[in-house]
């Protein structure tokens, strides 16, 4: 683990012990499970006794060498041990050896160190435990002669892609006990540098655009991630965030901040959802009091006691509703320990705040805020503008609780982020401890905090010119975008920590839009709804009215509507949107003429497809989205599935490749077509699949008999088609060899196994190809 970096205050890493075993034979790490007389493909389908010929000779010599293997009180124990020290060899040392291209011995990779834990466990040999910070040094000093030898860089990425396809299979398995061969700080420690070597492989090769596009794992530790969730009590979300952008560096480094463990109750988290543990109930929400700018002391106070010393100051009301006249908005002076209201002028400096409710700023009854929070807020501006005087703007007290002023607030948010000196960010996890040493561990702590998770924030920081953040002792400025070409524009990112810091700046740069980038593109909607993975909101409906601000279309529609046609009058607003909307995964709305649109954009599903602009454009209009230029296959005579769980197959024309298909399970119910059910459809593909991937589709049900020739080739009018749900679409070879047990090559075993799981198999027996020229109208 000593190749990574260590957060300020941590003084040491996790311990990793060597497991001993027999030493690594340098000849190569390809080969070496044969060498040594293991069949892994044996051990990872869990056939112990067949990963090797000779168990009984093979324990007999390994015992005879380390005298752990004859206290094992059980055989399964001997067999753990005895694969555990065989691979945590294979992939230490043989990586080791291909990275450096000479001979590394175990002396090298290993120091003496504290042997109580270890020889609790009976883990360590000899009390000894894996280190690799002198051989990475090596390594990054040998850059330019390893890096000019081809033959080296291909039998590098070799080694890597294998020692990854190795690891991959421990982590599948790593929930069944008898196939947990590494304990989680060896796993964690092979993983981590695999993933760390092929980074700088690929840095070295100049191959920024692939490090960059490949920033997310590609080694996972489920093992890390459990005991994080399980044990101590981190976010599921939040672990599959980190671990997804940062990779097992960033996990790893996550895990040994204590600031990360919030408190929050996660129990309704998932790594499939964002994190809603910062929703806020607004029917029980306390505004928080600062202790240190509190002039109550009384304990237990409650703070809502006509007595009680911190008492709330509101704004004006008439000054509030004036404060809205001629275009303008409120912002908040407080001098002399109270409020008074100045309204915005063209060229009037001021900071607006940005804030995570949750952090307890908030006030949903009236407009209102306790002095100590006053006090708080005014001292942080103070510092960032060194003006004693200095107006401010925060949502709490400057938007209005009633309408029709909320409304009209709402609607200026726009302006009032967009003209503001500075925006200033306060997240209670970076106020908390003091300005990181290092500008990527800044980054990293920017990165992890909850005001990176909302939804509202996301539209703050965009509108913002000038983005600061708070910390405990100091203020810094928004750098993301200049850290990323400072990184790139070094030499290859010398430390571990620089990569860790360069993934953190790319992700938060990606989530602050660029409103004239977005504005000149051909699909805005693609941009905005990639920024929404990981983000949340206490209330839903919410998503609509900040698409539409950054969007510039619909908010005030989208504002007077009704929470429950909030969604539907959004993508009526929408001019143009790409075909891509059909093939999003995730509920849709149930509504005719709007049955093609995803009712809800934070779902994951939502999110699923990658955005490009490459698809043909679709109009919204009250009958139904208007599109054409798309993959058409009319599926004729196909009964309503009876089970829910049901795959279809079917066949192209003039083709033998047969194709399977399975209905995302967050749309409609098969049962609730029947009504409607006309037994003839159309799949709208976004793309066809390969014999290795997968694609998305749109089923649809047409209102004319497509058919008949003559109606399918008459391209004056648009086609009605009622949208049912959104599919996966896969070759029958590839849902072979990903989607059914191993060993699955025959349909009938396919379809045996499908009943056996309460599944159903429908075979399509006629298909038709219509024409990429014709017109739909999707309802």
């Amino acid at each position: 683990m000593d190749i990574l970096p260590l957060p300020d205050g941590v003084e040491s890493h996790w311990l990793v012990p060597d497991l001993g075993g027999p030493d690594f034979d340098n000849q190569g790490f390809l080969g070496y499970d044969e060498r040594q007389g293991w069949n892994v493909d044996a051990l990872f389908r869990g056939k112990i006794t067949a990963a090797r010929k000779d168990w009984e000779n093979y324990y007999t010599s390994v015992s005879q060498e380390d005298g752990r293997f004859v206290r094992m009180s059980s055989t399964q124990e001997v067999i753990l041990l005895c694969a555990g020290s065989f691979l945590q060899t294979w992939i230490f040392y043989g990586i080791w050896q291909e990275a450096l291209s000479r001979p590394v011995s175990r002396q090298e990779g290993s120091v003496e160190g504290p042997g109580a834990n270890a020889a609790r466990h009976n883990l360590s040999a000899s009390n000894r435990y894996v280190t690799a910070g002198a051989l990475f040094r090596e390594f990054m000093a040998r850059r330019d002669e390893l890096n000019n030898n081809l033959k080296w860089a291909d039998q590098f990425d070799r080694c890597l892609q294998e020692a990854k396809w190795i690891l991959q299979k421990l982590d599948r398995n790593s929930d069944k006990a008898t196939m947990q061969f590494l304990p989680l700080s060896v796993c964690l420690a092979l993983s981590t540098l695999v993933e760390t070597l092929d980074r700088y492989r690929r840095l070295w090769l100049d191959d920024t655009e692939d490090v960059l596009a490949n920033s997310q794992i590609s080694v996972p530790c489920q093992l890390l991630e459990r005991k994080l969730i399980s044990e101590d009590g981190w976010c599921p979300s939040i672990v599959h965030r980190v671990g997804s952008r940062l990779g097992l560096e960033g996990l790893y480094f996550a895990s040994l901040l204590p600031s990360l463990k919030d408190g929050f109750d996660h129990e309704n988290c998932t790594t499939r959802f964002a994190c809603v543990a910062s929703n806020v109930d607004v029917g029980n929400y306390q505004t928080r009091h600062v202790s240190e700018h509190c002039d109550c002391k009384r304990h237990g106070c409650d703070h809502m006691q006509p007595e009680c010393a911190c008492q709330h100051q509101a704004m004006p009301n008439s000054d509030l509703v004036a404060a809205f006249e001629n275009e303008q908005f409120p912002l908040v002076g407080f001098q002399g320990e109270k409020i008074n209201i100045i309204p915005f002028k063209p060229g009037l400096r001021y900071v607006a705040i940005s804030h995570v409710w949750s952090d307890g700023r908030g006030n949903p009854r009236q407009n209102s805020l306790p002095m100590c929070q006053l006090r708080s807020i005014q001292h942080y501006v103070t510092a960032l503008t060194t003006n004693q005087g200095s107006p401010f703007w925060i949502d709490t007290l400057c938007v209005p609780v009633e309408e029709p002023l909320r409304h009209l607030a709402i609607l200026r948010m726009a302006k009032v982020y967009s003209s503001a000196s500075q925006v200033l960010v306060l997240s209670e996890e970076l106020l908390s401890h003091n300005l990181p040493s290092s500008p990527d561990q800044v980054l990293f702590s920017i990165f992890c905090c909850k005001w990176m998770l909302r939804l509202w924030t996301m539209q703050e920081a965009t509108l913002a010119e000038d983005l600061r953040f708070q910390f405990a002792d100091t203020i810094v400025p928004y750098t993301p975008r200049e850290h990323v070409l400072t990184v790139m524009a070094s030499d290859a990112a010398g430390l571990v920590s620089q990569l860790l810091g360069l993934y953190a700046a790319i992700s938060i740069d990606q989530a602050k839009l660029s409103l004239q980038t977005v504005k000149h593109e051909k699909y805005p909607f693609l941009t905005f709804l990639t920024t929404l993975q990981f983000r949340s909101t206490s209330r839903p409906m919410d998503v609509t009215v900040c698409a539409s601000i950054l969007l510039g279309s619909g908010l005030s529609a989208v504002l007077e509507a009704q929470d429950d046609v909030k969604m539907q009058t959004f993508w009526a607003n929408q001019e143009k949107l790409p075909a891509s909307v059909l093939w999003m995964l995730g509920p849709r709305l149930k509504v005719d003429g709007f049955r093609w649109a995803p009712s809800d954009l934070l779902h994951p599903g939502t999110r699923l497809l990658t955005p490009s602009e490459d698809y043909p454009p679709a109009h919204p209009t009250p009958e139904g989205l208007l599109v054409n230029g798309i993959d058409a296959i009319l599926l004729k005579d196909l009964p309503v599935p009876t089970v829910e769980k049901t795959h279809l197959r079917f066949r192209l024309p003039n083709s033998s490749q047969r194709y399977i298909v399975f209905k995302d399970q967050d749309h409609d119910k098969w049962v609730d077509m029947t009504s409607f059910w006309n037994g003839n459809c159309v799949l709208f593909l976004a793309e066809h699949p390969t014999r290795r991937s997968e694609a998305f589709a749109a089923l649809t049900m047409p209102m004319v008999d497509l058919s008949n020739k003559e109606c399918r080739e008459d391209e004056r009018h648009p086609v009605s088609a009622r949208y049912l749900a959104g599919l996966i679409v896969c070759t029958e070879e590839y849902w072979y060899e990903r989607l059914m047990p191993q060993g699955t090559n025959d349909f009938y075993q396919a379809k045996s196994f499908l009943n056996s799981k309460g599944m159903d198999f429908v075979d399509i027996q006629e298909s038709m190809l219509v024409k990429t020229s014709r017109r739909w109208c999707i309802f």
